[in-house]
């Protein structure tokens, strides 16, 4: 007999900002996520409806291989860090938080991740994670793939 986190689960979200930052505050309850960029609190939501989905128990999520891909990183953040310094100040967090491998950061610490993390950017990124993942040598842990799309706010 399978259990539910033995076959495959796909979730998918397509949010507007102002419905993303209702289902994080309702389902994900972090309110330190909100520090970090849209991409970040997507995947994290994702992430907490995969686990719900497919009841992964904690010792399950500890040991999953985590394949995230992303076009770019977070926008958002890249536009505050250049408007900041367009108006002569500084604001370093916001570059940081732009970097592509936060929303996993983010994921490992709010769901107490151990396993291995892999971040690939580009244009055929999700292409990318896929194959790695057919080719990992982790064997009878779960595996997840995400493939985040910032400027569309979407997340699969």
């Amino acid at each position: 007999m399978m259990s539910r986190h033995d076959e495959a689960t796909s979730i998918h979200l397509a949010l507007p900002q102002s419905e993303l930052d209702r289902c994080f505050r309702r389902e994900v309850k972090w309110p330190q996520a909100f520090r970090v960029g849209t991409d970040s609190r997507l995947l994290l939501l994702a992430l907490h409806r995969l686990f719900e989905a497919t009841g992964l128990s904690r010792a399950g999520r500890h040991h999953a291989a985590t394949y995230l891909g992303c076009r770019y990183g977070a926008q958002e953040c890249y536009g505050e860090f250049d408007q900041a310094l367009s108006e002569g100040r500084s604001n370093p967090l916001a570059y940081a938080y732009a970097l592509p491998s936060i929303p996993l950061a983010c994921a490992s610490l709010l769901f107490q991740m151990r396993g291995q993390t892999y971040t690939v950017v580009g244009p055929q990124a999700g292409v990318q994670i896929a194959d790695m993942a057919a080719t990992s040598p982790q064997t009878g842990h779960p595996i997840i793939l995400a493939a985040l799309s910032s400027p569309a706010h979407a997340v699969s």
